[in-house]
């Protein structure tokens, strides 16, 4: 946040508070009327009351602020700094500075700024106050004042759809605010001669709709969708049909939209079939898919149709399916429905399979008679998934691993057909291998498992480095290992990028910076949450209120709210933290508390609202189905409890939650809320079980902060677990990294703390340096050299019994990995793991 005075900005990041109070104070000698100025004051004031250093106190620093608030200053930089300070302060005021400002001083400019602010906070029911005020400042009959009105009556659509929790909304209030909307919109109609466009349409739908005036919608919609065609605006009412059981007028819209304008779409026969059958018109429905063009979704319509009594029609509908569409890559997940939904006994299914598998002769590539095909391979593919699917005990069966192993082998020859970055569907044999080999050998899962399945991958990637789901497999293996550069490898071999690093990157970053210092992992992420994000989402917003594209607005908004507020950014924000403090910069601690400290402020906000609606809770957007999302797309317990343990599971919003009051209580120790910090944490570490992602030290670590944080000040006895002792176990690192980055948090709590804060009372002052003498006393104890040479020991066994695993194993020989791939994989490990080790 900047003030504007380039001077008094660097004095504000130099900590040189006393300095920026006398600039701005010459300032304010010159410009004695200048509210702008004197907002610079209270936010110099603000800063300064959270610094150890300063006399300045947080009330001081609220006093002056509520002074200069109760001014009504209606300067837009004004507003932004007294906005900035309150937030400083944690403190809400009772009116918003805008809205009694606008009430005082009518101006589209400064209701131009309040809505844009509205945008950038994602504050939805101030977002609805601002267009209205908008409205106000312009000329009803022109141009802009019809598009500003529009923007209103949109934003309503998204106030009532989005703000249903905590009475928010008091009881009625939504059919008053559509009903306002509808009179807003109505007014814009009149003025148009030609009419309303599709957009605008959508928003006078959507306020009939929330009005309840579901007959009126559908005359309007039937009426536009005569002269126009709109996908969104034929979706809308295709739903309120089916909602209100319209059943002649649905069927008769889904068929005129099938058969005369010709789009063949599954959802809209699903539909038209649901109505057919509510009307008793399954024959007609049937003779107009028998006569319909041949296509995948008119084929599955075939089945769909068919009643539940009629069992020789469903078998030949699978069977007439699996004759057009078994060799394309689609079959599986078209069919997955009706397996789900035990269409079909599960003997009939099995039947059916094997009779497709004897007429593709597919026994002749196992005899050596043929080679396999591409159509081939994706036969057995689906062949296989839908078999699994059918019969999820097969994991348990040495039989089903073979099997598995064998289609693998007997189609690898394909994969010389590739070329770079083609899709190649037989790696889902070897998913299905993996998973079989971890249900059968439960009992025997240990770091070498992993190790071993890790070279499996890492042979099988060497033909098409570029295969997503093996590659993701490959760094959930190494996440349980003491290896992080190679996830390093894999993220930028498979691109990610963009929205995907929200989605994806929690897959490649659990416990990083307490793994590795030399990570750009951390550094991708923030940067696109700092830059990308902060810069992208706002304008994506405003283009779709400035191009009127209303139908979109509210999953824009939703989408910057779950993107800004999500699991992945503020775990970023806290490896950045940990990242930063594990480094050797002596500033980190300013760094800290200036860039990411107001990060997890806002993440704590909103972890108290803990609401129900979009804007008041954070999100976890991590893709969770991905990693399973072939084989038969099922997440089995016994494989998913050893791919998603502690150090390969994807943190949730109570871990999150968990570091977030720590580094708060750590670094903003001056806040007017930090008791409240306190307790939150206090709570949240009595449930440690129900955290996935706690490594055994870091449950140690928050234990011992918790008794810090209680009100005795007697000597803290240090209970931490042994020393791992196997340096590629995922453990290694995370513990001694852990143990120090703990020694610098104690550093940082007496740095931080003054005789106004909790930490600064003489007693608890001698107890936590007591606490650091200790802990830093353990680290300095650490043994680099002799862990170094364990670690070479270390390697050298796990390659030993890797070769005789690959060679001897029942289970390891079929895989078929050359000792030559072997080798090559340790040669790598070895070089990744003293890399880290040294790290330490």
């Amino acid at each position: 946040m900047s003030t504007g005075t380039a001077m008094i900005d660097a004095a504000i990041k130099a900590g040189n508070f006393n300095l920026a109070l006398k600039l701005v104070d010459k300032k304010i000698s010159q410009q004695p009327t200048s509210s702008h100025q004197r907002a610079c004051r209270c936010f110099i004031l603000a800063h300064a009351a959270l610094s150890p250093e300063s006399k300045t106190t947080i009330d001081d620093a609220l006093k002056e602020t509520l002074e200069l608030t109760n001014k009504t200053p209606s300067d837009p930089n004004t507003l932004i700094l007294l906005d900035s300070t309150f937030t400083l302060l944690d403190y809400k005021p009772k009116d918003d500075l805008y809205e009694a400002a606008i009430r005082k001083y009518q101006s589209h400019n400064l209701a131009y700024e309040w809505f844009k602010k509205t945008v950038n906070t994602n504050d939805i029911i101030a977002m609805q106050k601002a267009t209205m005020a908008l409205s106000k400042a312009f000329k009803p009959d022109t141009e802009n004042g019809r598009m500003i009105k529009l923007w209103s009556s949109a934003v309503i659509i998204v106030m009532i759809d989005c703000c249903k929790d905590l009475n928010r909304l008091s009881n009625g209030k939504d059919k008053l605010l559509s009903m306002l909307g509808l009179k807003i919109i109505e007014g814009v109609e009149t003025d148009l001669k030609k009419g309303l466009n599709a957009q605008e349409m959508f928003v006078k739908c959507e306020l009939l709709l929330k009005k309840g005036d579901t007959k009126e919608c559908l005359k309007e919609l039937a009426n536009f969708l005569t002269k126009e065609s709109d996908l969104e605006l034929r979706m809308i009412y295709f739903e309120e049909l089916e909602k209100n059981q319209l059943w002649e007028e649905l069927y008769q819209s889904c068929v005129d939209y099938l058969v005369k304008i010709g789009v063949d779409d599954w959802d809209t026969w699903k539909l038209a079939i649901l109505a057919a059958k509510k009307l008793d018109k399954s024959d007609v429905i049937s003779k107009i898919i028998n006569d319909y063009k041949v296509g995948r979704n008119s084929q599955l319509a075939k089945i769909q149709v068919l009643e539940i009594s009629d069992f020789e029609g469903k078998k030949q509908a699978l069977k007439n399916y699996l004759d057009l569409y078994m060799h394309k890559l689609c079959c599986f997940l078209d069919l997955e429905t009706f397996l789900k939904n035990e269409f079909l006994p599960k003997e009939t299914i099995l039947e059916i399979l094997e009779e497709k598998y004897n007429k593709f002769e597919l026994d002749s590539i196992f005899t050596g008679d043929k080679k396999a095909t591409e159509n081939d391979l994706v036969i057995l593919v689906n062949y296989i998934k839908i078999k699994t699917f059918l019969i999820p005990e097969s994991f348990n069966s040495k039989e089903f691993f073979t099997t598995c192993c064998k289609y693998f082998d007997v189609t690898k020859h394909l994969q010389n057909k590739l070329v770079e970055f083609d899709y190649y569907c037989g790696f889902e044999f070897l998913i299905l291998a993996i998973e079989s080999y971890l249900t059968i050998n439960e009992n025997n899962i240990d770091n070498q498992t992993y190790l071993n399945l890790i070279i499996v991958l890492e042979n099988s990637l060497i033909r098409n480095k570029y295969e997503f789901h093996l590659q993701l497999w490959l760094a959930h293996l190494y996440s349980q290992t003491n290896l992080s550069a190679p996830l390093t490898r894999i993220f930028e071999v498979l691109k990610i990028k963009n929205l995907q690093i929200d989605t994806l990157s929690t897959h490649f970053t659990n416990h990083i910076a307490t793994k590795t210092h030399n990570n750009d992992l951390i550094s991708i992420a923030y940067n696109f949450y700092d830059r990308n994000v902060a810069n992208e989402l706002p304008p994506m917003i405003m283009s779709c209120f400035e191009n009127c594209t209303f139908s979109k607005l509210k999953g824009f908004i939703e989408f910057k709210i779950r993107v800004e507020n999500s699991v992945t950014h503020y775990y970023t924000v806290l490896q950045t933290i940990q990242n930063s403090r594990l480094g050797k910069s002596s500033d980190s601690v300013q760094t800290i508390t200036q860039n990411q400290i107001p990060i997890l402020k806002n993440a704590y906000r909103i972890m108290k609202l803990n609401g129900s609606d979009v804007d008041l809770k954070i999100h976890d957007n991590s893709d969770r189905k991905i990693l399973w999302a072939c084989g038969d797309h099922k997440v089995h317990e016994i494989p998913q409890k050893f791919i998603e343990s502690t150090f390969g599971c994807l943190v949730d919003v109570k871990y999150i939650e968990l570091l977030t009051l720590a580094e708060l209580i750590f670094y903003d120790q001056h806040s007017r809320i930090w008791n409240e910090y306190r307790e939150s944490f206090l709570v949240l570490v009595d449930k440690f079980d129900d955290i996935k992602a706690l490594s055994t030290i870091e449950k140690s670590i928050f234990t011992i902060l918790s008794k810090i944080l209680a009100d005795d000040t007697a000597t803290i006895e240090i209970n931490i677990p042994e020393k791992p002792t196997d340096s590629l176990s995922a453990e290694f690192n995370n513990y001694y990294f852990t143990l120090q980055d703990f020694e610098r948090v104690l550093t940082t709590i007496l740095k931080q703390c003054s005789p106004t804060s909790f930490f600064g009372n003489k007693e608890k002052r001698l107890q936590i340096s007591k606490l650091h003498k200790d802990i830093k006393k353990l680290c300095q104890e650490i043994d680099r050299d002799s862990i170094l040479v364990n670690s070479k020991q270390n390697i050298n066994i796990a390659k030993a019994n890797s070769q005789d695993w690959f060679v001897n194993d029942e289970f390891g020989k079929q895989f078929k990995v050359p000792i030559d791939v072997i080798n090559v994989c340790y040669k790598n490990i070895e070089v990744d793991a003293l890399k880290a080790i040294k790290e330490i």
